[in-house]
């Protein structure tokens, strides 16, 4: 059994279960496949492979969905011979349940021409980063971010985010309940504030 050192985020779409893990976790997005076997669950989760950055989804039956790479790289994995991906973002689509995901890796949110415009009805986005926030103001930035994309699509979004150094671990979920007029936002685990709790 392979074990992976983290703490998963549990999300459930219509009793559906899913498993989602950070964005270095593994040098292998193989080992997914059998945590995915274990725990009878689907997993999604990023991979730091020789020379990519990837996120990879499988059922759980261990069977592969999809994958996809890294587009925009930070200065850190560009100075140690990262390849970013060419293409558009696309979802990951389950078959076998009629759902879409729409992966997002890390620095990917920052850059919205890329995710914007897309004509795609995900029913929920994952958001995968590799270390947590420097301080309290990137925390905030990459939050209002992640709201944005939770308002594009018009559906939940969740954060899974890795360790390393010191910093704001911002893993959790991001609820969103739209209204006629409005959208409103809760929160889980440790993004921004966590006592809003679950919604009903």
């Amino acid at each position: 059994m392979v074990k992976l050192n983290e703490t998963p985020i549990e999300y459930k779409y219509h009793d559906i279960p899913f498993l989602v893990y950070s964005e270095y976790l593994t040098n292998n997005p193989e080992n997914y496949a059998e945590v995915a076997k274990v725990e009878k669950k689907y997993v999604i989760g990023g991979a730091r492979e020789k020379d990519c950055v990837s996120v990879s989804m499988y059922s759980p039956d261990g069977e592969f969905i999809g994958r996809r790479y890294k587009k925009h790289l930070t200065q850190g994995e560009i100075e140690t011979g990262t390849i970013p991906a060419n293409g558009e973002i696309s979802p990951f689509v389950i078959e076998k349940e009629k759902i879409e995901v729409l992966p997002i890796i890390c620095y990917e949110l920052l850059f919205p021409e890329d995710w914007l415009h897309l004509d795609i009805k995900p029913y929920f986005i994952t958001h995968y980063i590799g270390f947590p926030m420097y301080d309290k103001i990137q925390d905030e930035a990459w939050f209002a971010m992640q709201k944005v994309l939770s308002l594009r699509f018009k559906c939940d979004v969740v954060v899974a985010c890795g360790e390393g150094r010191e910093g704001i671990n911002n893993s959790g979920i991001i609820f969103i309940r739209v209204g006629n007029h409005y959208a409103s936002f809760l929160s889980i685990n440790n993004i921004s504030n966590p006592s809003l709790g679950v919604p009903s």
